[in-house]
């Protein structure tokens, strides 16, 4: 498998500072843990065992593990990895995801990857047991963001497939791991998405994969989970469910916490998100005064809980309750309440003795607002890596790369501009430019006649001439985009053949591990090159997107 490496911009000074100057920067106080230094991790690890070692739940963890694996037989690698966590000497590497369609957007499995990564490159180092483990975001409830996925069709257009549940009603207040779906309807939803794509050795493959899941569970976590399951269990990934009833009853006592200590946390992340915006850091998280960074199930609906002297409302009409309420549904009932991506990693570092967390761009930004409220919390922030980032490169779109004599950058920084100077190349004329300096000198010379008509006429032509202007320049443009078009046309073959490389490479301008599905690739691929990807060396270089040729 050959890999490019790639240095792109980041979005923002935060994960710019990350991946270059960690050490030299603001973003050192925001985590606990530099990433990139190799004794990071042995101190980490020496935390917790020196401070933490019998707090876990080990044996408990294993039984909503083995509960949710179900009676089917488990793989061997996960049976291995299951007893190896009961060892206290045995630590995790952890991250997570929302139960997307069909796996949804590719990032999920490159996230998975990196996990199982540096958990083999950390037990190597550290000489202990050290354990991959996926944990899937189910409660999360905003199903318009996972019910799709996007393809490219045989007529090279990127398509948005949507899986409607119903037309009836809304489900974007149930949690999506909760969701039940019509097996039939979403058979018949896979059928009609293979008959979009060419046929190859490899569609049988995926779609009778995906229905002999299908045939097995009964909602929308559990689809995800077996297609997980299906990928990535040869590789030791122990996947775990955040709506199960099991393990929300082991975050009882944390829960309890969480309320007790809400005012001081939710005055750690306002002061965190303030000095961040000081320096400049972009945290992709809206905070609230009163949100207490909780949800509450009403109904079976999840609604955010805001908190203002005694009373925890909804602010949706609903009944409001007081702290020692919540307190006793914390204890008595805590699967009626639910975390948010502010107080989920407070909650993952209760229950799992967490070497490193691994997260996208996104995930690293918001974590930045969390160090103190680990401390308040009497925990430690884990090392925070980032996943591997990655375009996948087919043959055809490298052939056309090398045909058209583009660089990386070309392609996903300066294509536009590329494109029109290899037009320019074509018909030895820059057309823009021509048009822009006749533009200017009729507008000079029909300024000039304004000018000596005002001077020698008793009239004002500002408005008309203005408008008359304007109808020149009207005819000129429509000129320069009928010359466009037809020099198009003339080379309208390669044209379309060098936007198709747009279309693979970086969809919808964005990048294509956040625009493609698995299926896409594996249809056309089968899934050899998934293995071999996590079979490479650690992947996730430090400021490189990674060019996999497959």
């Amino acid at each position: 498998m050959n890999i490019d490496y790639l240095h792109l911009p980041w979005e923002n000074r935060l994960l710019t500072d990350f991946y270059q100057s960690f050490d030299r920067s603001f973003v050192s106080t925001l985590f606990t843990y530099n990433p990139w230094r190799e004794d990071s991790f042995r101190q980490r690890y020496q935390y917790l065992q020196k401070t933490r070692s019998e707090s876990f739940p080990r044996r408990d963890l294993i039984k909503v593990f083995r509960a949710q694996y179900g009676r089917a037989r488990i793989h061997p690698q996960i049976e291995t990895n299951l007893k190896r966590l009961e060892d206290q000497r045995s630590c995790v590497v952890i991250g997570g995801q929302q139960a997307g369609l069909l796996t949804g957007p590719l990032y999920t499995l490159y996230k998975a990857i990196t996990i199982i990564q540096l958990a083999q490159r950390e037990e190597k180092r550290l000489g202990v047991p050290v354990i991959p483990v996926f944990w899937i975001a189910g409660e999360d409830h905003d199903f318009d963001e996972v019910n799709h996925i996007w393809i490219r069709d045989a007529h090279e257009q990127v398509k948005k497939q949507i899986y409607h549940l119903s037309s009836s009603r809304s489900f974007n207040r149930i949690s999506v791991s909760h969701l039940t779906f019509d097996r039939s309807r979403m058979l018949e939803w896979l059928i009609q998405l293979s008959n979009q794509f060419p046929d190859t050795p490899y569609k049988d493959e995926w779609l009778r994969m995906s229905e002999a899941i299908l045939s097995s569970v009964q909602t929308w976590g559990q689809f995800f989970f077996r297609m997980m399951q299906a990928l990535f269990s040869k590789w030791g990934l122990l996947l775990i469910d955040s709506t199960n009833i099991d393990l929300r009853r082991l975050e009882s006592k944390f829960f309890i916490r969480l309320i007790k200590e809400n005012p001081q946390l939710r005055k750690i992340f306002l002061e965190t998100n303030h000095n961040c915006q000081k320096n400049q850091y972009h945290t992709h998280v809206k905070i609230l005064g009163n949100h207490s960074h909780l949800f509450i199930y009403i109904h079976g609906e999840r609604y955010p809980l805001f908190h203002s002297q005694d009373r925890w409302i909804t602010g949706e009409g609903f009944p409001d309750w007081s702290t020692e309420e919540l307190l006793r549904m914390a204890e008595e009932s805590p699967e009626m309440l639910s975390n948010n991506v502010l107080s989920r990693p407070l909650m993952q570092e209760y229950l799992f003795p967490t070497l490193a967390f691994v997260g996208g761009p996104s995930e690293i930004a918001y974590w930045s607002l969390l160090r103190r409220a680990f401390e308040r919390m009497d925990l430690e922030m884990p090392i925070v890596y980032p996943r591997v980032q990655i375009t996948l490169v087919d043959q055809t779109s490298s052939k056309r790369m090398r045909h058209f004599q583009f660089t990386w950058k070309d392609l996903f920084m300066h294509f536009e501009q590329k494109k029109r100077e290899w037009l320019h190349e074509k018909v030895n004329l820059d057309i823009d430019q021509l048009f822009q300096k006749t533009s200017q000198e009729i507008n000079q010379i029909h300024q000039s006649l304004i000018d000596q008509l005002e001077k020698h006429l008793p009239m004002h032509l500002g408005e008309i001439g203005e408008k008359n202007r304007e109808k020149l320049n009207a005819q000129l443009r429509y000129l320069r985009n009928y010359v466009q078009r037809i020099v198009a046309e003339q080379y309208q073959t390669e044209l379309r053949r060098m936007n198709e490389i747009v279309v693979r490479l970086f969809p919808l301008q964005r990048p294509q591990e956040r625009v493609f599905n698995l299926i896409q690739f594996w249809n056309e691929h089968g899934l050899q090159w998934l293995d071999q990807l996590i079979q490479q060396p650690l992947l996730s270089r430090p400021n490189f997107h990674h060019l996999v040729h497959i």
